[in-house]
């Protein structure tokens, strides 16, 4: 039997739909093996906002995830908790390298789309949908291992932590 892949390559510079350049893949995601801090916000309601986040150790290039009620939701939650638009501007202020939330959303119902626009406009790596129920606040190591897709601005993944710093 002969097998034939017809999968599409995926890079930048591929044909897209009516070929809007926005539709181009353009972000690098092979930066996702790293140190990450996780941050709880559970007391958070409705959104992280700056005042949420601005006494945590964020620095410079850290990776942070932030773990909040969402991480109970059995079901989508219509309103999930998200980052809001000062937390983003915060973040993308303190130069971080990527942020990671237990939403299926970084942002939700902001006009403008503000919080994508800050963190993306920065060079933020943005991830959502992650699962932080059964994690504690702390410092991990994260192998988050996306579809090996060339440029593109998002792709699943596969996010491990581990709990004690490799090599």
């Amino acid at each position: 039997m002969k097998i034939y892949d017809v999968t599409a390559p995926i890079f930048n510079g591929m044909p897209v739909y009516k070929n809007k350049p926005e539709k181009q893949p353009t972000i690098d995601i092979e930066k996702l093996v790293r140190p990450v801090k996780v941050f709880d916000v559970t007391e958070a309601d409705e959104k992280i906002s700056l005042k949420d986040i601005e006494g945590l150790e964020i620095e410079e290039n850290d990776f942070i995830l932030f773990k909040t009620k969402n991480s109970w939701d059995t079901e989508f939650n219509f309103d999930f908790i998200y980052v809001a638009e000062d937390a983003a501007a915060y973040l993308a202020e303190k130069k971080i390298a990527g942020v990671g939330i237990d939403a299926l959303g970084i942002e939700r119902a902001q006009e403008g789309h503000p919080t994508h626009r800050s963190l993306m406009g920065s060079g933020v790596i943005i991830m959502e949908g992650l699962q932080l129920k059964d994690i504690k606040a702390g410092q991990y190591f994260m192998v988050a291992a996306p579809l090996k897709i060339q440029n593109t601005d998002a792709s699943p993944a596969r996010v491990l932590l581990f709990d004690e710093m490799i090599g």
